[in-house]
């Protein structure tokens, strides 16, 4: 008898195999778990138990310590069968401990949940998000009108780094491949069904529910399983997961089927741009620029690789070509902004920075129009990713914790009076109840007129909310919003509760946070404050990749300072020595945004004194001149 969830684990890490299976099948979970110790009876065939129950299995959960490098021909065998059936392995890692090679081949693509003491309720939480983005069972597609195809070639931007005064509530497009090769299978009786599945896929992928959007296409895939788009599409719903091993598998058996699909030897080598194979990366691009000599997002990909190699003459020739192929290509600009400025070129940098800006307006002034679908606006933008310039070393200072909602003051974030003010057509009443500082008593009236639509009650249930949070109140916030939302699902009111459930703290309160920023994305709220609130509730679960893709998010949408120095601290605390070369480079823009920013000096003198000793001295001498003091 199989189940969903196979443990893998050494015989001497059974107990941790044990209590990660009751938690897994317990009420708040549900999943049905299989491990050896427990499911194989007395009498029963070992080798053939095994095989079976993987075969039967979705998920296989590898208990990972330095057990498994001493019994690693036995977890060698089921995680060769896990990549022959297909499962998706999720490693936990019980200790900091290398991998011995033959295991470090299995787990090279895989993002690790590290199960460390003082850890576990973290990545437990995390390890549920994990299964159940698997798990999902499949669910009617929306009806988007008319839906679009996934993104074919993810772009990246090393740094966008102007800063803006207003918040933007259009967010920038990522590059879109959206013209698809024909697939090389001869149509049959079942094409018609494949195109409705990929069509239903698609309208999921570019709504952001990549979970779903993998159920629809894991489906075409197996009602056509030579279909080279099918495949290429559940690849990027599984990279969008970061589910990087079996996107590979997928991005692989794309390639098979149709070696001229230059889009999917391009998305393969933004997995392993993402898994730091940069030199498999780069041969990809290579390989997909040879296909399609006009695919411009190949070159800015390739021309990313070598300016993260500080390689960036070369860069800026790809990027030039990029731009030459598609003239209003916004990431390119800003890619080659970047490698202008760090090779002293500041007047070119401008140039293309201004560029972008232009464009970047011209693209809200269209939206705000009503020319562009929001769907056109955003597809994408939750897969693509930023990496930047890596340089070895480490760290020892603590980076700040990059709290959004310390203040007092509700700005820059979603409970801002301009995310969450009164719906069209409201009374005076409401207006009053608006008023600076909020009235509760005009509130009160609003909420208790049987004359008023739930729309304005629900606005004035928001702002007292506001209030109980300005005032630090925050289970009467969560109250004041919870209302809002049962009048009115808006996507604001759901990451105002987000925000308050985060400002209490807790593991099981930052959880209830995600959760709730999660909805409001899903709902439609793409602003740049959503992404770095959820990026900062992942950031105080210690979950430092997740934040760094969300402050990635917010930059895209809005290159803030403190979205790019919040980033910096995710990256110098992401594992045991930190990513300082990462670090600085944000650091690097976050300067650049807000030339008064204290704490972004003294975090890089930090890092570069970390680094090589003196070098950072005059950057935390400028921070005291700026009047900023470590607490």
């Amino acid at each position: 008898m199989s189940a969903d969830i196979f443990i893998s684990h050494s015989s001497k890490d059974q107990p941790v195999a044990e209590s990660l299976c009751a938690y897994l099948e317990g009420p708040d979970c549900g999943f049905g778990c299989w491990y050896a110790a427990r499911d194989i009876q007395g009498g029963d065939n070992y080798a053939a138990a095994i095989p079976g129950a993987i075969r039967g299995a979705r998920v296989m959960l590898f208990i990972y310590s330095e057990n498994s490098n001493t019994n690693s021909e036995e977890v060698l065998r089921e995680l060769t069968l896990a990549s022959q059936y297909k499962l998706t392995v999720i490693p936990l890692r019980l200790s900091d401990v290398e991998p011995v090679d033959a295991l470090r081949f299995h787990l090279v693509t895989r993002q690790w949940i590290d199960y460390f003491p003082g850890k576990e309720d973290q990545a437990r939480a995390r390890l549920t998000r994990r299964i159940g983005a698997v798990l999902a069972p499949s669910q009617p597609a929306p009806s988007p009108s008319p839906p679009e195809p996934p993104v074919e070639a993810i772009d990246i931007v090393v740094k966008p780094v102007k800063k803006r005064a207003t918040r933007a509530k259009v967010e920038v497009k990522p590059e879109i491949k959206t013209d698809t090769p024909p697939s090389p299978e001869p149509q049959s009786s079942t094409s018609g069904e494949v195109e409705s599945l990929l069509a239903r896929g698609d309208a999921y992928y570019n709504i952001g529910k990549y979970d779903l959007a993998l159920s629809e296409y894991g489906r075409a895939v197996q009602s056509a399983p030579t279909h080279a788009r099918a495949n290429n599409a559940r690849g990027l719903a599984y990279q969008a997961l970061a589910i990087y091993d079996l996107a590979v598998i997928d991005f692989d058996e794309a390639i098979r089927l149709q070696p001229d699909y230059a889009e999917a030897w391009c998305n393969r080598g933004n997995v392993f741009l993402r898994t730091s194979q940069d030199d498999r990366a780069l041969a990809d691009y290579d390989k997909a620029i040879s296909l399609r000599p006009d695919l411009a997002s190949a070159y800015n990909n390739r021309g990313f690789v070598y300016s993260s190699r500080q390689m960036f003459d070369r860069a800026i020739v790809d990027f030039d070509t990029a731009l030459r192929l598609k003239p209003d290509f916004i990431l390119a600009l800003q890619n080659r902004a970047h490698a202008y400025s760090r090779t002293a070129r500041v007047d070119l940098a401008r140039r293309d920075r201004m560029a972008a800006s232009g464009i970047l307006a011209a693209t809200r002034k269209e939206a705000g129009a009503g020319g562009l679908k929001s769907s056109q606006v955003v597809a994408g933008l939750a897969a693509a990713f930023v990496v930047v310039l890596l340089v070895i070393g480490a760290s020892t200072n603590p980076a700040p914790n990059p709290d959004l909602n310390s203040s007092s003051s509700a700005d820059d974030s979603v409970m801002s009076d301009a995310a969450a003010g009164p719906t069209a057509g409201t009374t005076d009443d409401v207006t009053d109840c608006a008023a600076t500082p909020i009235s509760i008593t005009a509130c009160d009236k609003v909420i208790n007129d049987p004359g008023q639509t739930a729309e304005n009650q629900a606005t004035a249930e928001n702002y007292l909310g506001l209030y109980y949070y300005n005032a630090q109140q925050y289970n009467d916030a969560i109250d004041r919003f919870s209302k809002a939302v049962a009048l009115v699902k808006l996507p604001v009111y759901y990451a105002n509760i987000g925000n308050a459930y985060y400002s209490i703290g807790g593991t099981q309160n930052n959880n209830t946070a995600v959760d709730n920023f999660n909805t409001a994305i899903t709902l439609g709220d793409k602003d740049a404050s959503v992404y770095s609130s959820r990026g900062n509730a992942y950031y105080a679960a210690a979950e430092y990749n997740y934040a760094i893709d969300d402050y990635t998010q917010a930059i895209a949408l809005d290159g803030q300072a403190k979205y790019y120095y919040w980033r910096a601290t995710a990256y110098d605390h992401r594992n045991q020595d930190g990513d300082p070369g990462r670090a600085i480079v944000d650091l690097d823009d976050a300067i650049r945004g807000d030339a008064s920013y204290g704490e972004a000096y003294y975090l890089r003198g930090q890092l570069e004194n970390a680094m090589s000793a003196g070098t950072g001295d005059a950057d935390i001498a400028q921070s005291k001149t700026l009047g900023y003091s470590p607490g």
